[in-house]
């Protein structure tokens, strides 16, 4: 009788979840009682966060299943009991009910008999009433329980809970604080189904000593099946002052994803006045879920997005769209743009946008099987001012300044073949008010097909290259002249001879390009039908050595490892093939191996070169780790290169086709990005170094200079101190030598080097580090050494609690040129606060900003309940 009685007690225990919302009970239990209740243990604020912990005894079992209460032994202690086989029983006296992973208390229990049996079937608790479980604690004065079902009341409760997930119970510890909930409940009732009422409810998930934040609710219903909350009359205290109310609200309790609303967000924008955020997160199955937000702007009106997002078997992806009618901000924008850039060329686009604004995206990844997978990125926006006005998106993958990319593309893998097919263009941004910008070639489409086939006869690996791109591009604005397309069929087959031994390498390699143009509106003068045969021959190999060796007391094995690279290919005259794709690759240590120094197959480097260079490795005897590396090398020339980048376009003097990068044929073609002199007999030197100073410590770089004009051609650095989470300092150095696209002399190009250097020159420094117990400051700073200006700057301070946390961050970016080539900024403002457990309320999360500006720091703003498929 005994072990069914306890069992049917103990099969009650009352599971509250993360409540979101409360409300104070009256209680004459002074905060230091309560927090003993709780089991609270103080503790300096130097050992951990939240200047103490929770005390279970019930923590050991917490990562294990508890054993089922029917079929497990239950030891009962009482001072006195009473037992009779009909009406009540009585239990007195520091009563204690125990079975492994569970624990009740109480000073007096009635056991009350059904008529028609002969088994208790309710039970009346009072004094000191205590449920216990790993993770789980109530305290109340009284309660009744039916021992066959779910049915419970407590009085004037109290319960902790450590808020995790499902499959794994967190314990507390004393250096690392769980997060925890706790409250207090005028009554606690629990129904047949299990759902749990709470009245005049608290909740937060502060420490009991240090209530800074506290949610309250009239009433709370709770259900674990569904893992939602429901609150009514419900409203947020800070430091005891009401600071939001709500007559509704629906809230999870775990981390499932919900249907509800999510916490609004306001802000202020001096072009679109104040603003407000109502999100609306709609959980529609397992695998499909919607964020529909109204986005309330003073002035310009009520703009709708929403974003549904889809996981299937084989799929997943999004689809993202956003709508905002009659912007009146807009319209009186276009109204004044008719005078003040009455000029330009690109004022009509303005004025036949409409006033409606829109924006839409679709995402997909879709794998079929091993071999065969497919991609979508398609963006969209109304007209060139959506990011002036509403900002980066998201949804919208504005990676490249004004250009939206649009692509679909399938793969296809396996042992010997790969396939890639693609289409893609892009919208590209041209605001009357920044910089002209040229519209990239779209690759309408474009087809690869490579194989590789190794361990053939005599060791011999064949290779073969084959590509078809149709290339088109839409005018500029005010271009007149008739825009070049072309479809390129390039066959490339190659074979090589991979010669691999322990202390060395050797092999060889011959590749014959086949390149057919047609090309339609070529340039007055040139050939449309354009033919290119060019063989490339390379010989790659290299010696591997290694030693032992002591320095600074420490046991190393250091590495020798020399390279030789020859290459060869012949000149062919390539002046008659537009420019679509392709580019000069910046001189880098890796430049040294490279079969091509441009980017694409547009042109094919004429070479008679061998590169020369050597590699270097201290690696720590006792587990590896690389502690330092170096690598430096140079090209001999036989012979001068003939070819360069200059663009038909160019020299007839229409628009060219890649403005970032063409010479017309007769210029100077040491002026473009990436160039270095065609004429020498040696290379800029190159090298690169890493150095693992210690754990916290760590330095790279990399340099190019050429020794013949003592000019440094292009050169970075990151010096970065990391000693743990969230403690870190970044110092950079970034130059290439007519590299700085975000900058322009007075008079657009062509750049005459004699006058203007336009080098990318730029020095910044980055940090996240305390300064104060709980406060820590993050900053960023960038100035432009070659046209002396600050590039963007930003600071700010995050505080970080136990239970809440606040983060303000101000700062500005650089945007890009205005149509007089200076440059713009924007200035951005972030201020959010978390309340942990609960929700973050903010202006906008500056996460993402945060991480991208600050290598190594790491969000510590993660809301509770996440939305992720």
């Amino acid at each position: 009788m005994k072990n069914y009685l306890v069992g049917a007690f103990l099969g009650i225990t009352l599971y509250l979840p993360a409540v979101h919302l409360s409300a104070d009970s009256k209680s004459s239990k002074t905060e230091n009682d309560v927090a003993a209740e709780l089991g609270w243990i103080s503790v300096p604020s130097t050992e951990n966060i939240c200047c103490g912990y929770y005390l279970d005894p019930l923590a050991d079992f917490g990562n294990k299943p508890l054993p089922p209460i029917t079929t497990t032994p239950v030891t009962i202690n009482a001072d006195t009991a009473t037992f009779h086989q009909t009406g009540t029983s009585i239990l007195i006296g520091k009563i204690t009910l125990s079975q492994p992973g569970r624990l009740v208390n109480a000073d007096k229990i009635y056991l009350n008999r059904t008529p028609d049996a002969a088994i208790p079937g309710s039970a009346d608790l009072y004094g000191n009433v205590m449920l216990r479980e790993p993770g789980k604690l109530i305290i109340g004065d009284s309660a009744h329980l039916e021992l066959h079902s779910k049915v419970a009341n407590f009085k004037n409760a109290i319960y902790r809970l450590v808020l995790s997930t499902p499959d794994k119970v967190a314990t507390t510890v004393k250096t690392e604080p769980v997060l925890t909930a706790w409250g207090k409940a005028k009554v606690v009732n629990q129904d047949q189904k299990g759902v749990i009422t709470l009245l005049k409810s608290s909740y937060t998930t502060c420490a009991p000593t240090a209530n800074t934040w506290l949610m309250n609710a009239q009433k709370v219903l709770l259900n674990r099946d569904t893992g939602r909350g429901t609150a009514y009359g419900a409203w947020l205290d800070v430091q005891g002052v009401p600071v939001f109310y709500m007559p509704y609200f629906n809230f999870p309790i775990d981390k499932r994803r919900q249907t509800g609303f999510l916490f609004p967000t306001i802000g202020n924008s001096s072009v679109s006045g104040f603003n407000l955020t109502t999100p609306f997160y709609w959980n529609i199955a397992p695998n499909y879920d919607a964020l529909i937000t109204p986005h309330y702007y003073s002035e310009r009106g009520l703009q709708m997005s929403a974003d549904f997002r889809y996981l299937t078997e084989n799929s997943s992806g999004d689809f993202y769209g956003s709508f905002l009618p009659n912007d009146d901000a807009f319209e009186t924008f276009k109204q004044d743009a008719v005078t003040k850039y009455a000029s330009f060329v690109n004022l009509g686009r303005l004025e036949h946008s409409n006033d409606d604004r829109y924006a839409y995206a679709w995402h997909d990844n879709t794998t079929f099987n091993e071999h065969w997978n497919t991609g979508v990125n398609y963006n969209s926006v109304s007209d060139d001012y959506y990011f002036e006005d509403f900002g980066n998106t998201p949804q919208l993958n504005n990676q490249i300044s004004n250009q939206l990319p649009r692509e679909v593309h399938a793969n296809y893998v396996d042992e010997y073949w790969h396939f890639n097919g693609i289409v893609q263009t892009y919208q590209t941004l041209h605001p009357v008010n920044q910089a002209a910008v040229n519209n990239p070639y779209g690759e309408l489409p474009q087809l690869t097909l490579n194989g590789s086939f190794p361990d053939q006869a005599y060791g011999l690996e064949y290779l073969v290259d084959n590509q078809f791109t149709y290339f088109m591009r839409a005018h500029n604005p005010g271009e007149t002249t008739t825009v070049p397309s072309a479809g390129r069929f390039n066959f490339e087959p190659g074979v090589k001879l991979p010669i691999i031994g322990l202390s060395g390498y050797f092999t060889p390699e011959l590749q014959l390009a086949l390149t057919h143009y047609n090309v339609g509106s070529q340039v007055e003068g040139y050939n449309s039908v354009i033919q290119r045969n060019i063989p490339i021959f390379n010989i790659d190999t290299g010696l591997f050595f290694d030693r032992s060796t002591h320095l600074f007391n420490t046991d190393y094995q250091q590495t020798l490892e020399p390279r030789l690279f020859y290459l060869y290919v012949p000149y062919r005259n390539q002046n008659d093939i537009p420019v679509f794709d392709t580019g000069i690759v910046p001189f880098t240590y890796d430049s040294l191996y490279m079969t091509n120094r441009f980017s694409s197959l547009d042109r094919i480097g004429d070479a008679n070169q061998i590169s020369y260079g050597f590699t270097t490795r201290f690696l720590q005897q006792d587990d590896g780790t690389e502690k330092f590396r170096t690598s430096v090398g140079q090209i001999y020339y036989f012979r001068n290169r003939r070819v360069n980048l200059c663009d038909p376009g160019a020299a007839a003097g229409t628009t060219p086709s890649t403005a970032s990068t063409y010479t017309a044929c007769n210029a100077n073609p040491t002026i473009a990005v990436g160039a270095t002199s065609p004429t020498e007999k040696f290379s800029p030197v190159a090298g690169q170094v890493a150095y693992n100073f210690n754990p916290a410590w760590n330095l790279t770089g990399n340099v190019a200079w050429d020794p013949t004009t003592n000019e440094t051609i292009n050169a970075g650095a990151n010096l970065q101190y990391h000693p743990m989470f969230n403690h870190v300092i970044n110092f950079n150095y970034n130059f290439v030598r007519y590299g700085d696209g975000d900058t322009a002399p007075p008079n657009e190009p062509p750049i005459d080097p004699q006058s203007w250097r336009n080098d990318l020159n730029q020095a910044g420094t980055s940090f996240a580090w305390p300064i104060v117990e709980r406060w820590s400051a993050v900053g960023g700073y960038t100035y432009n050494i070659s046209h002396k200006y600050s590039q963007s700057y930003f600071g700010g301070v995050e505080y970080n609690s136990c239970c809440w946390a606040v983060r303000m961050v101000a700062g500005r970016t650089f945007v890009g040129l205005n149509q007089n080539y200076n440059p713009t900024f924007n200035n951005n403002v972030y201020l959010q606060f978390q309340f942990k457990g609960l929700a973050n309320v903010g202006t906008q999360d500056p996460a993402t900003f945060l991480m991208g500006n600050i290598p190594g720091y790491q969000d510590t703003f993660q809301p509770f309940s996440g939305t992720t498929l």
